[in-house]
């Protein structure tokens, strides 16, 4: 039938406190929808049911049962490389 190609698109948040960089998931724990990151408000929001998290991670509202996962990260020669 041939061959495919899939292309995964992952997005993920940087979170800098000091000199440590943590990546955090953008996956939703609810039920798997894309949250954004709402500048105005500091938090990060699921569009779908109202999930918040605050830039940690952390649930702060709505159906979320866990934070956001939290992704392997290391520095080399002045990148951030996270672990997908």
């Amino acid at each position: 039938d041939g061959a495919s190609e899939v292309v995964d698109r992952r997005v993920v948040y940087l979170v800098k406190s000091g000199d440590h960089v943590r990546a955090l998931d953008s996956t939703c724990t609810h039920l798997g929808c894309r949250t954004k990151f709402n500048a105005e408000t500091m938090q990060i929001e699921c569009p779908c049911h109202g999930g918040v998290y605050d830039p940690a991670g952390r649930v702060i509202s709505g159906p979320p049962p866990a934070p956001l996962a939290s992704m392997p990260t290391r520095i080399e020669n002045d990148q951030i490389m996270v672990q997908v």
